[in-house]
């Protein structure tokens, strides 16, 4: 009898041991998705700095050539006014295109960040539940052992 309840209390510490190490693992896992996730939206962001600083750049340069453009425009004759005139039409264009992508982008970023958030909450949900369902198992296995 004294065996018995011996190797029950084993048992349980074995079993009870093993949850402890179950739930340290689910808890490294969700601080490692966690982490995962801020990385990945600083990447995200990151990438996003980036883009908008060569845009910048970009923007920056076809204003510049567009200023130069309008200087020699001036000086010479009609036929080269009205290249110019189409050059400029060309480079506002690409602005505008550039400017489009920019957004487009912007709305793909925000909506990648947005499905990480969701995702990264139903798996923190999940994990919680886990944890109650083990703690209750643990619970009644516990209040079992007592009877």
């Amino acid at each position: 009898m004294a065996d018995k309840r011996s190797t029950e209390l084993v048992n349980l510490q074995r079993e009870n041991r093993h949850l402890k190490e179950t739930i340290a693992a689910l808890r490294e896992e969700l601080e490692r998705s966690e982490i995962d996730k801020d990385s990945a939206i600083q990447r995200a962001l990151a990438e996003y700095r980036s883009e908008m600083d060569q845009v910048k750049t970009t923007v920056t340069t076809l204003r510049e050539t567009m200023e130069t453009m309008q200087f020699e425009r001036d000086r010479v004759a009609q036929e080269a006014r009205a290249d110019a005139s189409l050059e400029i039409k060309q480079l506002k264009l690409t602005i505008h295109e550039l400017r489009d992508r920019l957004d487009h982008d912007n709305i793909s970023h925000s909506e990648i960040i947005q499905e990480q958030k969701r995702a990264a909450a139903r798996d923190q949900e999940q994990l919680q539940e886990t944890i109650s369902t083990l703690r209750q198992l643990l619970e009644e296995r516990h209040a079992h052992d007592k009877e």
